[in-house]
């Protein structure tokens, strides 16, 4: 087990090692390990060609050492290892992240922004619901950039689950990023708040209601204008984010949301809580009190 890594799930396609190349640098950054995976459907025994099962296995594994080669001088970097599995995709990869252990699963995808459509039976969508971890979405072509600037949709800091706020804060200090939280006023709602507070050093909490009437034309505007370089969603704001992407689309703004996406599915926050409560300790208190200033 080896719950201080990312497990990188791959079909080995070019669009694939371009999010393989920024997922490496953001373990790295990270301080964590990196595990490529790629799952290969087992063919028919073809005797007249002298197809075998063992045969096939070799060609899938010199695939994948080929495709991991993202160093500069064409090797495998430091820090990255190979995974490789039988059967189908999406019960492979969820069973790789419970038993071999990770912190992060992370998904190459050409637009994170299209995890936000209801696209039902999706390898991304089915790992996303059954994983025990959180799921990173990253887009293709989206280079690797320092982490400065997070952003948290539909949540009020104060009130926000505790396994998806330690998570954050980590990263928070990792990065020396800021966090800004955006809390989502029911309709009829006209109060702008906005509040700024002292993390740890120099990074800051940002807390900003926006009345739900206006939080489409915001979001897009509010991500370019702040330069946001992930963003965090919980699989409960599905509909917003949905939403997002409807009005997102009509409007022409596409590329300004389509940034890495780190999603928190209600199967695994459900799953963290009961353990949580089973240990008699929420994940939060104690780092809170060591870290949080105001």
């Amino acid at each position: 087990m080896n719950p201080n890594r990312i497990i990188f799930p791959t079909d080995l396609s070019p669009e694939s090692q371009h999010a393989l190349r920024y997922t490496y640098q953001f373990a790295r950054s990270y301080n964590m390990d990196l595990s490529v995976l790629h799952v290969y459907k087992p063919q028919p025994l073809l005797s007249r060609t002298g197809w075998i099962p063992r045969r096939q296995k070799s060609r899938a594994w010199n695939r994948l050492t080929k495709f991991a080669q993202i160093a500069p001088d064409h090797c495998i970097p430091e820090g990255l290892s190979l995974m490789l599995r039988k059967g189908d995709a999406r019960e492979q990869i969820v069973k790789a992240s419970k038993e071999d252990g990770c912190r992060f699963i992370a998904m190459g995808k050409k637009h994170a922004y299209s995890a936000f459509q209801k696209i039902i039976g999706t390898k991304t969508t089915g790992v996303i619901a059954q994983a025990e971890c959180p799921v990173l979405v990253i887009p293709a072509n989206f280079a690797f950039r320092p982490i400065h600037n997070i952003l948290i949709v539909g949540g009020e800091y104060q009130k926000l689950d505790p396994t998806v706020q330690s998570c954050i804060l980590r990263m928070s200090l990792k990065f020396k990023a800021d966090l800004h939280y955006i809390d989502v006023e029911e309709s009829g709602a006209s109060t702008w708040a906005l509040r700024k507070e002292l993390l740890h050093d120099s990074n800051f909490l940002i807390q900003k209601s926006v009345p739900a009437e206006y939080i489409y034309e915001l979001l897009p505007e509010y991500i370019q204008e702040h330069q946001m370089d992930l963003i965090v969603m919980m699989s409960k704001r599905q509909n917003l984010f949905e939403n997002l992407f409807e009005h997102a689309y009509h409007q022409g703004n596409l590329q300004q949301i389509d940034v890495p996406l780190l999603v928190f599915h209600r199967h695994y926050l459900e799953k963290k809580k009961q353990k949580n409560r089973k240990n008699g300790r929420s994940s939060l208190t104690t780092f809170k009190k060591r870290f949080i200033t105001s």
